[in-house]
């Protein structure tokens, strides 16, 4: 191997990392456009921690940008970074740190930015190194921002993630011979063990193992909201959780557990000029009905919505009874047993999805229960299948909150299809 080559892979071993052969071989790489597609734990946000600390080590006066749809997922690699910094000889070469910037001796500098919807953090920023982490998350608008940022220096590109649908700049990037590629799945990683792989598969459809483990990206073809709709419903979840109410109107959805994995959801949608956005979304596991009412009143007192909406079919029905006691009508159960019933809510929301009426956060658990939910067509009528081991209890009370909030109801109802 070239001595240059070496040298990526020395400064990890000083870190106390010994990299994988996968993982080296995405360490050394000095490409200007590098996609990483990984399964989970399988160290891509750790490697590219240390490709990010030894490309400012390395490159004077250089300035990169760890960029993430939101600043919590932006922080976890930058924290990466700052970890290693902490507990080893990098430290020597940095003069200041902060919660979003590191400055080193040489004068790089890494900054911690979100992406946002439209790439306004990026804007303004001439870059030697983006490195963009949940790259397919990330909007069309952000990696269009992305480009004269790194048109004056030539500057370098690095895209990691696990995959989504077949759509996207990210799948674009994968698919692209100016790209070099790397892919992993959580196989490849010899500190995960196959016991473990097969309990995750228990708790997911196919499809979300593929995706989320063996980083395959996963056809649209059988899904009821395929990915690029459900893209573009997308919001910073900056720009939409609410700490206390505002003007407008809001409609509060409750899914409520049934056994084994399933957790209890709680979704707030607000209803502003026409559009509905989701501004409080929250799911609990093994909480008995006295927490999910006592949950519940906690929200109606907070938001004051104007109905709550709740499947009232099977363990859901305790809690609809007793909500509905101590608040009256406002409590409206969704008997989720009628075939009718679950077609008209599962297909209001893919009808305010497609119009547009409704914006869901851009995070990655609510986006990824969206796969769970599969059509196919029999005798002419449409029917939506779910899958009985995969989580969708956050869509599922998305459907519920959101379920006739429309003007004209009559535009989403269509009662003669069975699922």
């Amino acid at each position: 191997m070239e001595k240059e080559k070496l040298k990526p892979l020395s400064f990890a071993i000083g870190l106390n990392i010994k990299p994988f052969p996968y993982q080296a071989d995405f360490l050394i790489d000095n490409s200007r456009r590098i996609i990483f597609v990984a399964g989970r734990q399988t160290g891509k946000t750790t490697m590219t921690a240390i490709k990010g600390l030894f490309f400012a080590l390395t490159h004077p006066n250089s300035t990169i940008l760890v960029v993430a749809p939101t600043w919590r997922q932006s922080n976890i690699l930058f924290n990466r970074m700052q970890s290693f910094i902490l507990t080893s000889f990098v430290s020597n070469f940095i003069t200041n740190m902060t919660k979003t910037t590191i400055y080193f001796n040489n004068k790089s500098k890494i900054f911690c930015l979100p992406s946002g919807q439209y790439g306004d953090t990026i804007r303004g920023f001439t870059a030697d190194l983006i490195i963009f982490d949940e790259g397919a998350y990330i909007p069309e608008e952000v990696y269009i921002a992305v480009e004269p940022a790194l048109a004056t220096k030539n500057g370098t590109l690095i895209l990691i993630g696990t995959p989504s649908g077949k759509v996207g700049r990210f799948w674009e990037a994968f698919n692209s011979p100016f790209f070099s590629h790397h892919h992993a799945t959580s196989y490849e990683n010899p500190l995960i063990s196959e016991e473990f792989l097969e309990e995750q598969k228990l708790g997911m459809t196919e499809l979300q193992f593929k995706q989320e483990f063996l980083a395959e990206f996963i056809e649209e073809a059988d899904l009821y909201f395929p990915l690029s709709l459900v893209d573009k419903s997308l919001e910073n979840p900056d720009f939409l959780i609410e700490e206390k109410p505002t003007d407008g109107t809001y409609y509060l959805g409750i899914d409520v557990a049934g056994t084994g994995t399933d957790e209890t959801a709680y979704v707030i949608v607000k209803k502003e000029k026409g559009i509905l956005k989701t501004i409080y979304w929250k799911t609990e596991s093994k909480k008995d009905t006295v927490h999910i009412v006592n949950k519940a009143i906690e929200l109606i007192k907070k938001f004051k919505p104007e109905w709550i909406k709740i499947d009232s079919t099977g363990i859901g029905k305790g809690v609809y009874d007793e909500l509905y006691n101590k608040l009256g009508g406002i409590v409206k159960g969704i008997n989720f047993s009628s075939e009718n019933e679950r077609f008209n809510l599962y297909n209001n929301l893919k009808i305010l999805m497609e119009k547009e009426l409704i914006k869901i956060p851009n995070d990655k658990k609510f986006r990824l229960q969206f796969t769970s939910y599969t059509y196919e067509s029999r005798n002419g009528k449409l029917k939506i299948n779910k899958s009985q081991n995969a989580h969708d209890d956050l869509v599922d009370a998305l459907a519920l909150a959101s379920y006739n909030t429309s003007h004209d109801w009559t535009l989403y109802q269509l009662p003669d299809q069975s699922i």
